[in-house]
């Protein structure tokens, strides 16, 4: 249950602007328990192909986590969302 409501907290973060937070909670925070794609999906402006995309081009599938990236991973999220138009 706590991982389900982490995972809501997420997407509603991320639908309100606040990926940020999320990208840069630790790997207990269960936020990020999402799954990568689905969360950049619900970044406003993003949608599912730039998403699907920006995961593959990191070498990601449809099924990895969040808690599942490095440091470094999670800030070249931070960059390339921050440099997406």
């Amino acid at each position: 249950r706590r991982i389900r409501y982490g995972i809501d907290r997420a997407l509603e973060d991320a639908a309100a602007g606040r990926f940020l937070e999320v990208l840069r909670a630790s790997a207990d925070d269960p936020r990020t328990g999402v799954y990568v794609v689905r969360f950049l999906e619900s970044i406003p402006g993003v949608g599912k192909v730039a998403a699907r995309r920006l995961a593959a081009e990191m070498g990601h599938d449809g099924f990895t986590r969040v808690w599942d990236l490095s440091v470094a991973e999670r800030e070249e999220l931070v960059v390339a969302l921050e440099d997406a138009p």
